[in-house]
C-alpha cells in the first residue's frame, strides 16, 4: 500500500481532530441547551453585543438562514433579544440577556473540559510547538481566504467574491479564542 502524502494526511488529521471536538462538545452544551450554531453566534456576542445577524453570521462563518434559526432558539431560550428598530428583522440587532451572559461561564468552562481532556498527555513544551505551527499554517491561509494579512492589511491577492451557495463560510476568525 502506498504511503499518503504528508499533506494529505495534515489535513485529514486536522478534519478529524475538529470532528471529534466537535462530537465531545456538541452533548456538553446541548445538555445547556445550546446547539453549535448557537454556540458559535454567543461566541460571537460574548465579545461584541449588540450585532446584527448578518454581521453575526459574518464573523460567525455560519450561512444567514442558520444564524437566523440559532438566533431565534436562543430569543426564545431567554438568551438574547433583538431591537426592532427597523422594518427588516434582519436589521435589528441582537443584543444577550443576563442570562445570555451568565452562559458564557458554563459555555467555556465544557470548552476547557474539552480541551483539557484533548491535551491529556501531551507537554506544554509539545503544545506551544503545536499552536506555533497551526498559528503558522493560520497565516498561511488567511490572506488567501480573508484577503487580509496577519498586520491586519488588505493582501494584494483580491478575494474572490462568489454566490452563495448556502454553504458554510470561513469564520472571521479575529473573533476566535484558543478555546474550542
Amino acid at each position: 500500500m502506498m504511503k499518503q502524502p504528508a499533506t494529505r494526511d495534515f489535513h485529514d488529521v486536522m478534519r478529524e481532530v475538529n470532528e471529534l471536538l466537535h462530537c465531545e462538545l456538541g452533548p456538553r452544551l446541548i445538555r445547556y441547551g445550546v446547539s453549535s450554531a448557537q454556540w458559535w453566534a454567543l461566541r460571537v456576542l460574548w465579545i461584541e453585543d449588540g450585532l446584527t445577524p448578518p454581521e453575526i453570521a459574518r464573523r460567525a462563518g455560519i450561512a444567514s438562514r442558520q444564524i437566523g434559526a440559532a438566533l431565534k432558539r436562543l430569543i426564545d431560550r431567554g438568551m438574547a433579544v433583538r431591537s426592532e428598530q427597523r422594518a427588516d428583522r434582519r436589521e435589528g440587532a441582537v443584543f444577550l440577556t443576563e442570562y445570555g451572559r451568565r452562559m458564557e461561564a458554563v459555555c467555556l468552562g465544557e470548552a476547557n473540559a474539552v480541551n483539557a481532556l484533548s491535551l491529556t498527555g501531551i507537554s506544554a513544551a509539545d503544545l506551544d510547538t503545536c499552536l506555533r505551527l497551526l498559528h503558522r499554517v493560520k497565516g498561511n491561509l488567511e490572506p488567501r481566504v480573508t484577503g487580509v494579512t496577519a498586520t491586519g492589511k488588505n493582501s494584494s491577492r483580491p478575494t474572490a467574491r462568489r454566490k452563495s451557495t448556502g454553504k458554510r463560510r470561513p469564520r472571521d476568525f479575529r473573533y476566535r479564542t484558543a478555546v474550542v
